[in-house]
């Protein structure tokens, strides 16, 4: 049976991740994972490795923000590698109720069918330029 492409891989983490939360999809990282949220994307940017950065990059949410979920607009493979993911990320204020929504696009690394890093930018456009090959 032939591996899922990159897209489809990246589609199923974050339906996954929309029904049944963080956990269910630390498996479809890899253990040297790596993300880094700039400041311009987030109150608290950091770098984030592993499992245990995953599970303390969704942290950051809790107590602040609640039935957070990711909705893909978008999918484009570059390579079997490389996936640019244009999406909005939704959540509600625990305390106020505001809704939050934040655009944004994602290059996503694969390797050996597993997510091994993930690059945040504003925008799906950037998203795209610097996951163009030769940049």
């Amino acid at each position: 049976m032939e591996p899922p492409s990159g897209a489809a891989l990246v589609q199923r983490a974050f339906e996954t991740f929309n029904r049944e939360g963080i956990e269910a999809v630390i498996g479809l990282f890899a253990l040297d994972f790596e993300v880094t949220v700039p400041p311009t994307m987030s109150a608290e940017p950091d770098t984030y490795r592993g499992p245990e950065g995953i599970r303390r990059w969704f942290a950051g949410f809790d107590g602040f923000m609640e039935d957070v979920r990711v909705e893909l607009e978008e999918l484009e493979e570059v390579d079997g590698d490389t996936v640019v993911a244009a999406m909005r990320l939704r959540a509600r204020g625990t305390e106020s109720g505001i809704e939050a929504d934040q655009q944004l696009g994602q290059v996503v690394h694969l390797r050996e069918g597993q997510v091994h890093r993930m690059e945040v930018f504003p925008t799906v456009e950037e998203a795209r330029a610097a996951a163009a090959p030769g940049r």
